[in-house]
């Protein structure tokens, strides 16, 4: 049970510098001010894991939780980026009646409220349109964003499947942009530097287009 009356809330960002995860930001601390001025809020908290602009690991999101906790949160808010990893984390911050709210990623745990729309689907229809321009041939290539990270791995996983279906589909490299434009340019140039051939789709998870462009 989450504490009664204004409620310290902890926020676990995933700080990649993308243009989503800073408008994801954003909204929660606006809504946390509103939440403060209607006395429903005491204080937001906020950790990055592993620093701003830097690349995160699942420890590192761990050790962040695991601050908030320190710091006396009542109720924890994250993006997982490993929701397995966070599993045992989240189990002990339930225990002291800590509850956990994700979205973006899923974990496992009775004290966690998983937010997450229907990431198959949503991957699914776009990439089955992009093999259909491409008339169900050619080579493709899938940019991910941070590997391990829930959402990456579906929407990967999920283009996989779709493109299984079309036998005249290559699916010819899967370098990881971090979520953020300069990281996918300069993981599909290098990529590019030893693959010298044409590449007829590109696929990526979330906010690279103007990095592969």
């Amino acid at each position: 049970k989450v504490a009664e009356g204004p409620v310290k809330v902890g926020y676990l960002q995933q700080d990649s510098g993308s243009p989503v995860a800073a408008a994801l930001s954003a909204e929660i601390r606006k809504l946390a001010d509103e939440s403060i001025a209607a006395g429903d809020v005491s204080e937001l908290l906020v950790e990055t894991p592993g620093g701003a602009g830097g690349e995160v690991t699942a420890a590192d999101q761990v050790r962040a939780f695991e601050q908030l906790v320190r710091k006396g949160a009542d109720v924890i808010i994250a993006q997982p980026l490993s929701g397995e990893a966070l599993v045992g984390a989240v189990n002990s911050a339930g225990e002291k009646g800590i509850p956990t709210v994700t979205f973006t990623g899923y974990v496992a745990s009775p004290y966690a409220l998983n937010i997450s729309p229907n990431g198959f689907d949503a991957v699914a229809q776009h990439v089955a349109r992009g093999a259909k321009m491409i008339g169900g041939k050619g080579k493709v290539l899938l940019v991910q964003g941070i590997e391990g990270m829930t959402v990456n791995t579906t929407s990967i996983e999920t283009a996989e499947q779709v493109l299984g279906y079309c036998d005249g589909i290559e699916i010819v490299g899967k370098p990881a942009g971090n979520f953020n434009d300069p990281g996918a340019k300069t993981a599909v140039m290098s990529f590019l530097s030893s693959y010298p051939a044409d590449i007829d789709m590109v696929y990526q998870v979330a906010s690279m287009g103007a990095g592969e462009i």
